[in-house]
C-alpha cells in the first residue's frame, strides 16, 4: 500500500506535462530583469519608475 503510493508520487513528478510552462516562465523573468537592469544602467530608471507609479496608482 505504501509503496503504490511512493510510486505515483514518483511517477507524477516525472511526467512532464508542465515543464514548457515553467521554462517559459523563467525565460520571462530573465528578459524582465535583463530590461530592468539595462534601463536602470543606461539611466533611465526615472521614466521606468514612473511608468511603476502610474500602474501601482492604476491597481490602486
Amino acid at each position: 500500500m505504501l509503496s503504490e503510493l511512493l510510486l505515483r508520487v514518483l511517477a507524477r513528478f516525472q511526467r512532464e506535462e508542465g515543464q514548457d510552462l515553467i521554462e517559459y516562465a523563467l525565460i520571462t523573468a530573465v528578459i524582465s530583469v535583463g530590461i530592468i537592469t539595462g534601463l536602470v544602467l543606461l539611466g533611465l530608471s526615472g521614466a521606468f519608475q514612473g511608468w511603476v507609479d502610474d500602474i501601482t496608482t492604476a491597481i490602486g
